[in-house]
């Protein structure tokens, strides 16, 4: 065990790539935990857990290697870490990621980027972009390549994973307008891109009222056209809440590529204001 721990330091050390879970090449095994969540999320999810306790930091950038094979399907998840210097930007963090279905072939790699700080999350932990599959497809296995910056040392990686494909309303494509309106445009609302979901989930917390002065307007980071975008409002919901440890969405309104606005945090005075979201903390009420 002494002569793998020491292979690995040394991989760290001249910036080559070394696979966790690879058999009989004189590597170190890292299995991850593995904790099915459907019961609790009440719709498909898993959550694996890395351990890295005698990982080396690097005086160079390093590149860390780890994969899962799911026992539930997922359309999409983020990735959670800690290091030994929690005062790192996230965005000098990140990765390749692919996907596929059982046996199937693997899908183009999407590249990554650390996204929120550890005292950003109630977690305490790192997290990555939402990464979704393609098409918003279900897929049962993953691998990613993380990118560490010099110096730093991994000890904890999370990878939380949900399907949440879901039947949701039929319902009328806005499409963006030209010129200028001064009606309220059609908002979906909650219920409506939530689908069959577990309703419970979407109300039970209670929001802050704001005044509204200014907005803040700013890009997923998810796929331009997809199939459907509230699935992918849906994965972003799971993401903050089940991810990050937030109460609910952290956006207020999120737009997807035809125009149409979705309902974003909780708010039960949508008519006449606004609420304070998680996204931009403080930013949002001033």
């Amino acid at each position: 065990m002494t002569r793998n721990r020491r292979l690995i330091s040394r991989c760290l050390f001249i910036n080559i790539v070394f696979c966790l879970p690879v058999v009989g090449q004189g590597f170190e095994t890292f299995t991850p935990a593995i904790a099915i969540q459907t019961e609790e999320r009440g719709y498909p999810s898993v959550v694996f857990e890395w351990t890295f306790p005698h990982l080396l930091a690097g005086p160079v950038t390093t590149r860390l290697s780890f994969a899962g094979s799911s026992p539930v399907d997922f359309t999409g998840f983020a990735i959670g870490w800690q290091t030994d210097n929690q005062s790192v930007p996230p965005d000098a963090f990140s990765f390749d990621i692919r996907s596929r279905a059982a046996g199937a072939e693997w899908s183009p790699l999407v590249h990554l980027h650390g996204y929120y700080a550890p005292e950003e999350s109630p977690s305490g932990l790192y997290w990555s972009n939402i990464f979704i599959t393609d098409a918003g497809e279900a897929h049962r296995e993953f691998e990613i390549l993380m990118h560490v910056p010099a110096g730093v040392r991994v000890t904890f990686a999370k990878v939380s994973a949900a399907d949440v494909r879901a039947p949701f309303q039929e319902r009328k494509t806005v499409g963006l307008q030209k010129g200028r309106s001064t009606e309220e445009p059609p908002i979906i609302t909650r219920a409506e891109w939530w689908g069959n979901l577990p309703p419970d989930k979407l109300s039970w917390n209670t929001p802050t009222q704001i005044t509204i002065t200014h907005g803040i307007i700013h890009h997923s980071v998810t796929s331009n056209s997809p199939a459907d975008p509230a699935q992918v409002v849906r994965q972003i919901w799971d993401w903050h809440v089940n991810g990050n440890g937030w109460m609910d969405i952290g956006y207020n309104f999120l737009v997807d590529h035809f125009g149409n606005i979705y309902q974003g945090r909780h708010n039960p005075w949508l008519s006449s204001t606004d609420v304070h979201g998680a996204h931009a903390g403080a930013a949002n009420s001033r």
